[in-house]
């Protein structure tokens, strides 16, 4: 099953604060979550999400990673050794709504994820917009090639 996370590269945006924001979301066939064009706060997300693959990666069994904004979350766990059950869910006030879920290949959706990074950074980079969630998508960037199986 294939799962992308894909980023708008033409909608970042940043505030005066420096909060840095662009259309992020996931799609699977068809499905989209949250929704096709969500606004977020992309490296945030992104940081969080290749940490939690790499925690994977490494021997952890369960992770979950959230939306910075709105309710929508997306539980992870180890399959077997190579692959990933993924969970895409969206908080309720009284329970968990399980939008859908899908299984991929560990090792697609780290070196998707890395893709991802590289592309928040790119933007960033060409902008001047450092931070620190720019300097730990570099440090999980170059993890990540440590151990993804060479294609």
């Amino acid at each position: 099953m294939n799962v992308r996370l894909l980023i708008d590269g033409g909608s970042f945006t940043r505030t005066k604060m420096g909060t840095v924001s662009a259309s992020i979301w996931f799609e699977a066939e068809t499905t989209c979550f949250p929704a096709r064009g969500w606004r977020d706060l992309a490296p945030a997300f992104v940081r969080y999400w290749l940490e939690a693959l790499l925690s994977l990666a490494s021997g952890a069994s369960r992770k979950t990673v959230r939306f910075m904004d709105g309710p929508y979350r997306v539980q992870l766990w180890v399959v077997g050794r190579q692959h990933l059950e993924m969970r895409f869910i969206r908080d309720e006030s009284d329970k968990d709504n399980l939008l859908f879920s899908k299984r991929a290949e560990m090792w697609t959706v780290l070196q998707d994820a890395t893709r991802a990074g590289e592309q928040v950074l790119n933007v960033c980079r060409t902008m001047n917009w450092a931070d620190a969630d720019e300097a730990a998508i570099g440090e999980s960037i170059r993890r990540a090639a440590e151990i993804l199986p060479m294609a």
